[in-house]
């Protein structure tokens, strides 16, 4: 039987995640992940089988900026089969069935990263390749990390404890993408279950940027950089890497789409790219392929 997932069904879906992926994922990071979000349709759906759950397949619903307006979409995550039922056909027909309900909802696309248990059926479900975001990075190295923690560095970064500037700066970008808010900050970053400092850029009294950065050990990601100047994007950029050193990082790394401008903001500000990345794809609900977006790894569940 395939229907949508219930709160009753968390024990069994982590219980699946744990045998599908070889490790667990807290019921608290699970919520957040695909309970926190508004959605005009249900966003999980199952598949049971003698009363036991055994494929999930999941979208997180963001608002998008797509052609001119914004429309519902949903990011495909965590598509999980059970070990002992791959090879019948689940993926197919619980995506299938999934992809109506979500159509006659109004969601306009769905896209995502794919993950090795599904990308092979990845034209049969009727995906198609948008574009790739590419590995950036810049290491700091000892004696700048050093510079930064004793503040030899200048004046520290400008940090944002609230998102609610982040309500003007997007007015002033609209970008084809992700609808990055205030409410998307609060939610992506400042209430994730490994929180993000948002770094801001200010021209006078108005924010002109704001970067979203993660400091674990001697790592630290920048997740996104939303910039309405030209000149904010590099400087949010080398701010967040004198924070990363300031906070005993040694490297400091981003994942942006191939092709845009922000891979010339990553140049100026030192970072070098990789030859790692992940391929983008969309399936077409009715409100065409979002070709022109400009996607982040914050836009994404593997940051």
């Amino acid at each position: 039987m395939i229907r949508p997932a219930r709160e009753d069904d968390l024990p069994g879906l982590l219980d699946l995640h744990r045998r599908v992926f070889g490790r667990p994922l807290p019921a608290e990071e699970r919520r957040w992940k695909l309970a926190d979000q508004p959605s005009p349709v249900p966003n999980v759906w199952v598949a049971e089988v003698d009363g036991r759950i055994v494929f999930q397949f999941a979208g997180i619903p963001v608002r998008f900026h797509h052609r001119g307006r914004e429309r519902w979409a949903m990011q495909s995550v965590d598509t999980m089969t059970d070990p002992e039922h791959r090879r019948r056909g689940l993926l197919t027909r619980t995506a299938t069935e999934t992809f109506e309900h979500w159509r006659r909802a109004g969601v306009a696309f769905v896209f995502g990263v794919p993950n090795q248990n599904w990308r092979s059926r990845l034209g049969a479900l009727g995906f198609a390749a948008i574009g790739e975001v590419r590995w950036w990075v810049r290491w700091l190295g000892p004696l700048r990390s050093l510079a930064a923690r004793v503040g030899l560095t200048g004046d520290p970064p400008s940090t944002l404890p609230d998102a609610t500037p982040l309500d003007s700066l997007w007015a002033a970008t609209l970008d084809e993408g992700v609808v990055k808010d205030a409410a998307w900050h609060r939610w992506r970053y400042l209430a994730a279950p490994r929180p993000f400092q948002i770094i801001g850029a200010w021209s006078g009294q108005r924010l002109a940027g704001a970067a979203a950065l993660r400091c674990q050990g001697a790592s630290a990601i920048v997740a996104e950089v939303q910039a309405c100047e030209a000149r904010a994007a590099p400087a949010l950029l080398k701010d967040a890497c004198r924070l990363a050193g300031a906070q005993n990082a040694s490297r400091v790394a981003l994942l942006i789409h191939a092709g845009t401008p922000l891979e010339q903001a990553a140049l100026a500000a030192g970072f070098i790219p990789r030859p790692w990345g992940f391929p983008v794809v969309a399936a077409d609900l009715g409100g065409g392929l979002p070709r022109a977006a400009l996607f982040q790894g914050g836009d994404f569940d593997v940051i």
